[in-house]
């Protein structure tokens, strides 16, 4: 019993320790998003939830992302994404379930679409580049772990993740 009490209390004190230096090492956000008419995108509204909590629940989620994969934005640069339309991957289809439950099928032909506009700053936030997006991933289904993972809107963050790869990271490279 002893045992346990001390592996608790140090789990506790090794808790607060790293609450501490999070909070003090908490890096600024890269990522800047805002929505535009988010009650007119195509599908966006994630297990009932609607649009409104749909959409914070994305934003920390890209937020996330991007911090997890922070070489995909220039180090001290700052991107803003105005997000027009989101599609997301899969279609409630209500009459497959008898119970009122809304659930997400995901197939091939029900792929992820998102149209935004992005403007990307440096460290004295002069705009450094910008444009307007229409994404879509038709081989959304095709990635490793696609099926795998239980990741809220994993296929959407993919999917936004190839693209700044393509176009936002290259742009550290022309300074």
């Amino acid at each position: 019993m002893k045992k346990w009490n001390l592996l608790f209390l140090v789990g506790i004190g090794l808790g607060m320790t790293g609450m501490e230096l999070q909070a003090e090492d908490k890096p600024a956000e890269v990522v800047e998003l805002e929505y535009v008419k988010v009650a007119g995108f195509t599908d966006f509204e994630y297990s009932g939830m609607g649009e409104a909590k749909t959409g914070r629940i994305f934003a920390k989620r890209v937020h996330r992302y991007f911090a997890n994969h922070e070489s995909l934005i220039p180090k001290g640069f700052r991107l803003k994404l105005t997000i027009t339309d989101i599609d997301l991957a899969g279609e409630v289809e209500p009459w497959r379930n008898s119970n009122g439950d809304d659930i997400r099928y995901v197939r091939p032909n029900y792929y992820p679409r998102m149209s935004f506009s992005w403007t990307l700053y440096d460290g004295e936030g002069g705009e450094v580049a910008s444009g307007e997006e229409r994404l879509k991933d038709m081989d959304f289904d095709l990635r490793p772990g696609a099926f795998r993972t239980s990741e809220l809107f994993y296929d959407e963050l993919e999917m936004l993740g190839d693209w700044a790869k393509k176009v936002i990271k290259p742009l550290g490279k022309e300074e």
